[in-house]
């Protein structure tokens, strides 16, 4: 797809290494009379551009300017208009906001390996780079070593999605063919013990990040990971499905469907084409417990799989909606892809799942540690009233039909995503 792009040339040559006064003047002079000189320019400078490989870390400091690793900073708010030039096809440029979390590190993996998205032309193309958007970044990415595509340039970016000078920084202005996946937000425990902050991450930096895909254009797909807590309240059902009335009973759910209303809204007015994923609880997480109210979920499989005790919060009845982190990043790469029509006005769509109870979860990990031959870590009640309470008010069943007629892939069983997660992450007995 032919992309107009507007660059500011001092931009991109002040701080460069002058190749001579002459020829900094003779490339000036050709970008003038030919646009297909740009190409070559960004050839020529490829390693000191923004995605380079001279700039494959930034952050924005306190006083709004990007710093890029072993680069000089730059303002912000350099002007890109000087002048416009075709540069002709532009490989697709994802962008992960939570890019430094499981969900956002497990999803570039995925599209490392893969090299291809279906984006804004509703045809298969080559991914050019990856942004990951975060606030701070526990690892760098490593490029898989099986694919035989090109390797596809990864940033880390460092930022708060409530900084609106810190998102449009990221997502940039003037380009287009860019793909969104919004994954960034604060926990529900988080949201229940910091209301304000809640507003100011989920709500505020969500429309920070909408105002940003608008100003790229119509097409730009944005994908936004909601929340089964968006149910909630006397309007829930057994199951809860995609056209259960929303009524959350947590700060986290309220902004969850708060997020979907306006990406109905962004995408029936035409700013950008949006889709929500309405995610049940993800299973299994590695790592330590997060702040999130589910975190037990994972914690009654991820701790026995490495021989310690899992001190389990809710009662032992409880039925909960888990579905494993490969199908959920699989899901969020179909809801991308999908054609717009199929979606229809209402742009959020309930991930399948099944209702685990903590039961069902000993007897998966009994079975597979027979087969593997390792010993499990036990699990122990340890009742906690306030995740008990939050917990409540959250579905026990969701019905995700709609997602399986929009080909989305299936929940498998417990026994796949533990066997999964020993596949990936290796922990004792792995």
């Amino acid at each position: 797809m032919a992309s107009k792009i507007s660059l500011s040339l001092q931009s991109w040559l002040t701080g460069l290494p002058p190749l001579s006064a002459s020829g900094k003047i003779a490339t000036i002079g050709s970008l003038v009379n030919c646009p297909c000189s740009v190409l070559l320019l960004l050839v020529l400078l490829e390693g000191r551009r923004p995605g380079g490989e001279g700039d494959r870390f930034r952050e924005v400091t306190d006083n709004g300017e990007i710093r890029g690793r072993g680069d000089e900073t730059s303002s912000e708010t350099a002007a890109f208009a000087v002048g416009q030039f075709d540069l002709g096809e532009i490989d697709l440029r994802v962008i992960i906001t939570g890019g430094g979390g499981f969900l956002g590190q497990q999803l570039c993996q995925k599209l490392l390996v893969r090299g291809t998205l279906t984006g804004e032309t509703g045809v298969e193309e080559a991914i050019e780079e990856i942004i990951l958007f975060d606030s701070h970044f526990h690892q760098g990415v490593s490029q898989p070593t099986t694919s035989d595509l090109p390797p596809i340039r990864v940033e880390q970016f460092i930022g708060s999605v409530d900084s609106q000078e810190a998102v449009h920084a990221a997502v940039g202005k003037h380009r287009s063919n860019t793909s969104i996946f919004h994954l960034a937000s604060m926990v529900s425990g988080e949201c229940e013990e910091r209301f304000d902050d809640a507003l100011r991450v989920n709500l505020d930096g969500g429309r920070n990040l909408f105002e940003a895909a608008r100003e790229l254009g119509s097409k730009t797909r944005l994908v936004f990971a909601s929340s089964i807590a968006c149910f909630g309240g006397d309007a829930m059902q057994e199951p809860c499905t995609d056209h259960t009335k929303l009524t959350p009973q947590t700060t986290y759910g309220m902004t969850k469907a708060i997020c979907e209303l306006m990406i109905n809204d962004y995408t029936r007015k035409g700013f950008f084409d949006g889709r929500s994923a309405r995610l049940p609880t993800v299973i299994i997480r590695p790592g330590k417990p997060n702040a999130a109210a589910s975190s037990w979920a994972s914690g009654m499989f991820r701790e026995p799989l490495n021989g310690t005790v899992c001190l389990l919060p809710i009662r032992r009845d409880q039925r909960h909606p888990m579905t494993g982190y490969r199908t959920v990043i699989d899901s969020l790469i179909r809801i991308h892809e999908l054609p717009s029509t199929l979606i229809g006005r209402d742009r959020a769509i309930g991930l399948p799942a099944m209702s685990v109870i903590p039961h069902l979860a000993e007897q998966a990990l009994r079975q597979v540690a027979q087969e593997l031959e390792f010993s499990l870590g036990s699990i122990e009640d340890h009742p906690d009233p306030r995740i008990q309470g939050i917990v409540d008010h959250w579905p026990v069943a969701v019905d995700g039909s709609r997602a399986l007629a929009l080909g989305l892939p299936s929940v498998p069983s417990l026994q796949t995503i533990i066997r999964d997660y020993l596949e990936d992450f290796q922990p004792r007995g792995g």
